[in-house]
């Protein structure tokens, strides 16, 4: 199962600059993401331990509101594609605990490690596999979104399990 200290750890660097707002907001994420799946907190329990902080940014936190920072994969999807493109050591990781559980086939498997670990465009993938750049780049897309589902369904079953 992934480690929730991976998708943590580098929670912490996939913060794309922006203003301090922003930011501030990014961080009421990354604690509620932690909360749930580590603290195992409920909504409720961190819609209140976050609205502390919150209305010091004149914002509110609800529980829909956190319902969707959770659910909608924004926050994991954002620390995998960081994880993809400045972390070597934690994609070899993801390639190797986490690509090898999704349904992908292992030629998919093989064209995202093309991309991601040798560098390798999708126009040159194409041209290697007799395929469009296009039809590359949607499966590059797919690759991540499978990539996400899988992790967020590991974090889930190991919020079930307490894990």
């Amino acid at each position: 199962m992934l480690a929730h200290r991976f998708v943590l750890a580098h929670s912490k660097e996939a913060a794309p600059a922006r203003g301090a707002a922003a930011r501030d907001l990014g961080l009421l994420k990354k604690m509620a993401f932690q909360s749930f799946y580590v603290d195992r907190l409920s909504q409720r329990e961190i819609a209140s331990h976050l609205n502390r902080y919150a209305a010091h940014l004149n914002v509110s936190v609800t529980e829909d509101k956190l319902n969707n920072w959770l659910s909608g994969g924004r926050i994991l999807k954002t620390v995998v594609s960081y994880v993809v493109q400045h972390r070597e050591e934690g994609l070899s990781y993801l390639m190797s605990r986490v690509l090898s559980t999704t349904n992908m086939t292992q030629s998919d498997r093989e064209i995202l490690r093309l991309h991601w670990c040798c560098g390798k465009g999708a126009a040159e993938i194409a041209a290697e596999r007799q395929s469009t750049p296009n039809e590359i780049r949607k499966l590059l897309e797919n690759g991540v979104a499978e990539l996400v589902a899988t992790i967020k369904k590991q974090l889930h079953d190991g919020r079930r399990a307490g894990v």
